[in-house]
């Protein structure tokens, strides 16, 4: 809505009446039952007015009152009954009532309409581009995870509830995705029927990682369906569906974090652009079933689930990491640790290694490596290059640097206080798999695959924020890195992780 009147108390309190005086007409209630106000927002930077309605009594009016903010035939009626006499300003007939008499001074009909009138009322419409599930086409007022949500709990029956991730298959990472892994999960625990949609060329493409992570999810109830194509929606992208006797929607929006399962995946913050209609008609080519989701492993694999096995203090944390491993993965360690089989080479890949914390996790893992083999060697730290675009400044161990240049920097200063030289690479594009390679001197290598990398041990939830801050432009930026970070570091999430033991 227009910014110009963000100080004109009078326009917004005539609307904000107006409006309730139709909502309580088209519920059925008294309008002692519902407020209504206006006030100044930002949307995208843009200046824009929020309309708020909310209950005076319990009992839910504001959910039904919601749904009917984007009728036009809502707003007519707001029309309507600022039009509805001749009286110089309010009277009873349009504005004054028992609660608003006190109010006399703030309501004006006149500056009201104004701003909200037929010409207004037009421009409620969407853009042709935006109506992309035809012309009953509607904005979505509330986010996109309110208006699934209120969708699924009109009424007690079970849904189809699909979620459709378009991306390349070199931008899935399951692993990281565990918002969107918790909501399926949430939603098929709640009685639906819970699917995820892609295309089949995109099955195709994705590594042994992420196909392991659809097993895990068809495992707990979770379809699998493919199409050979889904048709672009414009300018928006399809999102979800929610399909049910008494329910038959679908949305769309123009957030690109939505199609993609990553750690960015959230319902909750779809963006401005959501529309909503009726879903599409698109043919499912095939089902996935879990046996075609299950590789062969190789007997010189070993798979280490891990819970909490790990969780305490930051500094031991390294020791406690080689010790299970050790004592989890047979023989496969024995030559490296018995100095049967020297390293001669480290390379860690990990996209997601952006913070201090997870640098000290991962100099510390690399540096008890070598005071556990006794020996030296290469090392060499690949990350993901990124620039962030949020200026605010980072002061805890569990921000991220700016930007992959000061990362890098960071990671060689905590190397070379440790003793250690190693090259440090940013690369454009990096696989979304977490790994330490060791490279050993017979010629075999050892591969240590994580399903979620080092940062899948966070700070401690029960930690003070004070001790967690962190100097990013100190002058001896490795010693602050590997010294003055004292906290203790827990599993992140409920569900347990996987770390993959190999030799070839």
């Amino acid at each position: 809505m227009s910014g110009e009147f963000l100080n004109d108390d009078v326009t917004g309190y005539s609307i904000a009446v107006a409006l309730r005086e139709a909502i309580a007409s088209s519920l059925g209630i008294q309008t002692e039952e519902l407020g209504c106000d206006c006030h100044p927002i930002r949307v995208e930077g843009q200046t824009a007015k929020a309309i708020r309605v909310f209950d005076l009594r319990s009992g839910g009016y504001t959910t039904l009152a919601a749904e009917q903010l984007n009728d036009a035939n809502l707003w007519q009626r707001v029309i309507e009954r600022l039009n509805s006499c001749n009286c110089s300003h309010a009277c009873q007939h349009c504005l004054l009532s028992f609660d608003t008499r006190f109010e006399a001074d703030r309501l004006n009909r006149h500056a009201a309409l104004e701003w909200i009138n037929k010409t207004w009322l037009t421009g409620l419409a969407l853009p042709a581009l935006l109506q992309v599930f035809g012309p009953h086409s509607q904005a979505e007022i509330t986010t996109l995870h309110e208006a699934v949500e209120r969708t699924i709990t009109q009424d007690n029956s079970p849904k189809t509830i699909a979620v459709y991730l378009l991306a390349p298959a070199e931008e899935w990472d399951l692993a990281v995705a565990r918002r969107m892994r918790h909501q399926l999960h949430s939603w098929e625990r709640a009685g639906h029927q819970v699917q995820l949609h892609f295309l089949e060329s995109t099955f195709e493409s994705l590594p042994t990682d992420q196909k392991e992570w659809l097993a895990k999810l068809a495992f707990n109830g979770i379809g699998l369906c493919l199409h050979k194509g889904i048709p672009a929606l414009g300018e928006l992208t399809l999102n979800i569906t929610v399909q049910g006797p008494q329910a038959n929607l679908a949305w769309a929006s123009n957030n690109i974090d939505l199609v993609t399962p990553g750690h960015v995946w959230d319902l909750a913050s779809a963006g401005s652009q959501i529309v909503r209609g009726c879903p599409p008609d698109l043919p499912i080519s095939r089902e996935l079933n879990t046996n075609e989701l299950m590789p062969d492993k190789s007997p010189e694999l070993i798979k280490i689930e891990i819970a909490d096995q790990l969780d305490g203090t930051l500094n031991g944390f390294a020791g406690r990491f080689w010790d299970h491993l050790r004592n989890e993965s047979g023989l496969l360690l024995n030559d490296i640790f018995e100095g049967k089989d020297h390293i001669t080479e480290v390379t860690y890949t990990d996209r997601y290694v952006c913070n201090p914390l997870v640098v000290n996790h991962v100099v510390n893992v690399i540096h008890e490596l070598g005071v556990r083999c006794s020996s030296s060697f290469d090392i060499r730290v690949m990350g993901r290059q990124y620039q962030k675009i949020d200026n605010r400044a980072p002061w805890q161990c569990r921000h991220d640097w700016p930007s992959s240049q000061e990362r890098d920097e960071a990671i060689r200063q905590a190397l070379e206080y440790c003793g250690l030289e190693g090259e440090v690479l940013s690369l454009h594009s990096l696989p979304h798999y977490r790994q330490l390679q060791l490279q050993l001197n017979s010629g075999k290598r050892l591969t240590i695959q994580f399903d979620q990398g080092l940062s899948y041990w966070e700070v401690d939830r029960s930690e003070k924020s004070y001790r967690l801050k962190f100097d990013f432009y100190a002058d001896s930026l490795g010693e602050e890195l590997i010294e003055r970070i004292h906290c203790r570091v827990a599993a992140a999430d409920k569900e347990n992780t996987q770390i993959f033991v190999s030799i070839e």
